[in-house]
């Protein structure tokens, strides 16, 4: 699938986002070579935080076709639009290094060693299946 089908079937799921960014690959080297950054914020009155996606990231999948993922973590709402954006783009920038060291996001994976904006104090992420 290429990035605009992922998106619509995204959305068919999750519904039209709030905000998007997209950012193009670091490098010559980079496969997928750009990702969208989705965000869904919430209410205030909800009690679903804001919810933070790529997409993208599916349309490479180095093991089976079967494994393709896309990564999405939820944010505690009232966050500044800059601080969203940064997470956006260390998540963007966590995926790109993962597969530029052969790495990739299979359930109940633990990446450890990684670094992202707003979860600084945190240096490992747990891979889950959602779906």
């Amino acid at each position: 699938m290429n990035l605009q089908q992922l998106r619509a079937v995204f959305e068919e799921w999750n519904g039209e986002p709030h905000y998007v960014l997209t950012f193009a690959r670091p490098d010559e080297q980079a496969i997928p070579d750009r990702l969208e950054i989705l965000y869904y914020f919430g209410e205030e009155v909800e009690e679903y935080p804001t919810a933070i996606a790529t997409i993208g990231l599916a349309s490479y999948s180095p093991i089976m076709t079967s494994d393709r993922a896309e990564l999405m973590l939820y944010v505690a709402i009232g966050q500044s639009q800059q601080d969203y954006e940064m997470l956006g783009k260390g998540l963007a920038n966590l995926v790109w290094s993962c597969l530029a060291l052969g790495e990739y996001f299979i359930p109940n994976q633990v990446l450890r060693d990684i670094s992202i904006p707003l979860f600084e104090r945190m240096n490992s992420l747990f891979v889950m299946d959602w779906g």
